[in-house]
């Protein structure tokens, strides 16, 4: 199949995967934060990982900071190559088919022997917002045709799990939002692809609203495979609330 320009060969990826022998995989590498949060985080800031993208621009960013970053298909990694975790981090939200999200997280459990770490920008509040004449700015954005609730991540992978794909998964936010004066939170007439809030050019917030339904600025699920400690992977990650816990239990 003709690969488009710039796209790694399979022998190329091999080559790297042999050379760094990563503990972990990062979809949607991006310019590497996520890469450099996941060995922090989840790997004590010694284990190497690799990330991913298909935006050679970003690509390039990522290796100029250090870090190991392929112009690759994600789903022509070898299901031999595996990692001991794979990291989807503001990734999902620019998937525009929901069937194809879930084929996505199915490959990164294939790949990964331990678990799969995915966080994404919070959109439950979007029905409560707008009839507050209000929006969270990441929900209006061009680039996010993925407005996934936490409802629909869990069908994602209530469905995997029944595939016999996973072991166990939990949901969690992070970041409340409490009342419309965060910057987080724009107007909801403002023009679409902004960012926080600037009163210099973007409508007026015309009072303080405390919000009585949840907003977040963060989903947050973590994915383990049969036989992982589910509990003592979440201790590794600050979260702020659980939404469903590892026995499906709702919090």
């Amino acid at each position: 199949m003709h690969k488009p320009t710039g796209m790694a060969s399979i022998e190329e990826f091999a080559a790297l995967y042999d050379k760094i022998r990563p503990d972990f995989y990062d979809f949607g590498c991006s310019k590497g934060g996520s890469m450099l949060m996941a060995r922090k985080t989840f790997t004590g800031g010694n284990n190497a990982g690799i990330g991913l993208d298909i935006d050679d621009q970003k690509v390039n960013a990522a290796r100029g900071a250090g870090l190991p970053a392929i112009h690759f298909d994600i789903f022509d990694i070898p299901p031999e190559r595996k990692v001991r975790f794979t990291v989807m981090s503001e990734f999902l939200e620019h998937v525009p088919d929901f069937n194809l999200v879930k084929k996505f997280i199915r490959k990164a459990c294939e790949l990964s022997t331990e678990f799969v770490f995915i966080k994404q920008p919070y959109f439950d509040a979007d029905g409560y917002l707008f009839q507050l004449g209000l929006k969270c700015f990441w929900s209006h954005w061009k680039g996010h045709p993925n407005t996934m609730s936490t409802f629909d991540l869990y069908r994602s992978l209530k469905e995997l799990k029944n595939d016999g794909a996973l072991g166990c998964f939990s949901i969690h936010l992070k970041h409340p939002i409490v009342d419309s004066f965060d910057p987080n939170i724009i107007p909801l007439e403002t023009d679409i692809d902004q960012h926080e809030y600037d009163p210099a050019s973007h409508p007026e917030k015309k009072k303080k609203i405390r919000f009585k339904f949840p907003v977040y600025r963060k989903t947050v699920a973590f994915v383990s495979m049969p036989g992982v400690d589910h509990r003592e992977l979440i201790k590794k990650y600050k979260i702020d609330r659980t939404i469903i816990d590892e026995n499906e239990n709702i919090i």
